[in-house]
């Protein structure tokens, strides 16, 4: 390692594309509607998780204020997404496998269609889905102020882990059944892949939410939906996803 020649020191290391939430105070936040943003039955996500404590505890990783989008590690370690409706619960979407903290990083990647009830969800590439469809019907996407990092109705369930590209699709969704859809967003080995600078690889279009960046860039959103706000200074984490 080179010195710094000016103070003598080594010179910093390099800020990372990942980000640290410490499980009790941080979280990021958008007050108002993501840009664009309007109701719909389709969807996807992915995203690279690793959990750090907190086993037992319900943890929010992204959701609406209204609830109508939930995306957690719930009470009994299972990563969910849970889909809302002007007339309630349209779908849970569970893994079938519990899930500890560990120093191992996780991809998340799901899909949603809750006009035709069809549902998927993949961990490091393989299938996980455990999903309890309720009832067809469209999205609530469009009411309320988002949150990232903890419950938005209340200061609980705040998320005690990493996170690197969140990717969060609320118009367009992929067959992840077809492994070459799959390998838009991670490689053969299961590595880390570039989505693109505004996460516009996988579909050709920016999601609504592509938070890809270090601890001072990450909640600005290169996605289309608009910034959001660094609440408790989440900091950076201390390595990244494989890549």
């Amino acid at each position: 390692m080179k010195e710094n020649i000016a103070s003598g020191l080594p010179p910093a290391p390099p800020l990372l594309d990942s980000v640290n939430f410490n499980g009790f105070d941080q979280f990021f936040y958008k007050g108002e509607n993501l840009n664009g943003n309007v109701d719909g039955s389709i969807g996807m996500c992915s995203f690279w998780l690793r959990l750090n404590g907190g086993d037992g505890v319900s943890q929010s990783i992204f959701e609406s204020v209204n609830g109508a989008i939930q995306i957690q590690r719930v009470v009994a370690n299972r990563i969910g997404i849970s889909l809302y409706g002007s007339g309630g619960l349209l779908a849970v979407v569970q893994t079938a496998s519990n899930f500890l903290a560990s120093p191992t990083w996780l991809h998340v990647l799901a899909s949603w269609d809750t006009t035709n009830q069809q549902y998927e969800m993949y961990i490091n590439d393989a299938l996980e889905q455990n999903h309890v469809p309720f009832n067809a019907g469209t999205i609530l996407y469009s009411t309320g102020a988002f949150t990232i990092g903890k419950r938005s109705t209340s200061s609980s369930s705040f998320l005690n882990g990493c996170l690197s590209d969140l990717y969060i699709n609320m118009t367009e969704k992929l067959d992840f059944s077809i492994e070459a859809n799959r390998r838009l967003f991670t490689d053969a080995n299961g590595n880390r892949i570039s989505l693109g600078s505004q996460g516009q690889l996988p579909t050709g279009n920016p999601p609504i939410i592509y938070m890809n960046g270090n601890e001072n860039t990450f909640h600005l959103n290169l996605g289309s939906g608009g910034p959001f706000i660094n609440l408790g200074s989440v900091i950076g984490c201390d390595n990244e996803p494989p890549s």
